[in-house]
């Protein structure tokens, strides 16, 4: 059975990259799949008010796995309908990703880096509701947590970091961090608590919709704070709810509401 859901995930599973500080079993594939759905009435620093709200639909899939106990892949896609284009393909990345040290056998924290590059579609780089800066899209990035193990095997908490540095094909370089605290009752249920922030370093502190082409040039700032739940399904993965607002922005879509639904299932091929 597990076979048949590799190769129906497969084709679909080339969003969010991985950002967790630890790696899944050696040579288990995880795959991520979540559709989202956000909703926000303006942009902040707009040269001009939006006429109707925004209401966009994102679907990502992504597949990750260790083939060594020191290095992870992962690739993803996005595919995407928003108030100013029908669905398509939004980005698609691959990123690797590398463990120094690892809190599950001993050590104090566990400490991954990664690098990471996404392509995005033309139509999505000239849509406002696409948060990336161009055509091209590099980011270097560290994950630094720790978890703790109460009842083995199950871990009862935890708290990551995740921050970044990106650079695109044009404009300014932009940065994010985000900070994560997770509680695990037996893998049967997980609550989540998290803020991501994204801030670009470009010289421009206004939005042109009607002319805009991408975030490259805006000096633009975001912060989102977010809760999650999710239901273990024993050897058919978690299935999980997670909900963000934007509680801060600048030349950015403003008090904007995230909805997620997400399923994440590690399996074996072999």
């Amino acid at each position: 059975m597990k076979k048949i859901l590799f190769f129906f995930l497969f084709p679909l599973t080339l969003i969010s990259l991985e950002r967790k500080p630890w790696f899944g079993n050696l040579f288990e594939l995880e795959s991520d799949s979540a559709f989202t759905y956000s909703r926000y009435h303006s942009i902040q620093d707009s040269v001009r008010p939006l006429t109707t709200p925004a209401n966009n639909y994102l679907f990502y899939f992504d597949m990750g796995m260790a083939p060594s106990s020191d290095w992870a892949l992962d690739l993803d896609i996005e595919l995407a309908k928003t108030s100013e284009r029908s669905f398509g393909v939004q980005s698609y990345a691959g990123q690797f990703r590398m463990l120094w040290y690892d809190d599950l056998i001993g050590d104090l924290f566990s400490v991954v880096t990664g690098v990471s590059a996404r392509g995005v579609t033309g139509k999505s780089v000239r849509d406002v509701n696409s948060p990336y800066h161009s055509y091209f899209n590099a980011e270097i990035n560290l994950a630094l947590g720790k978890e703790i193990v109460e009842d083995p095997p199950f871990w009862r908490a935890r708290s990551y970091f995740f921050g970044a540095v990106g650079m695109a094909n044009k404009g300014s370089p932009w940065a994010r961090a985000n900070l994560y605290f997770d509680i695990n009752k037996k893998d049967k249920h997980q609550f989540s608590l998290f803020g991501e922030s994204y801030f670009g370093f470009g010289s421009q502190h206004e939005v042109n919709v009607d002319h805009f082409h991408g975030y490259a040039k805006i000096h633009h700032q975001s912060v989102d704070l977010g809760l999650a739940y999710r239901y273990g399904l024993n050897i058919w993965g978690l299935l999980s709810f997670e909900y963000a607002h934007r509680v801060y922005s600048r030349s950015f879509p403003k008090n904007v509401n995230f909805f997620t639904l997400r399923y994440q299932l590690p399996f074996s091929p072999f």
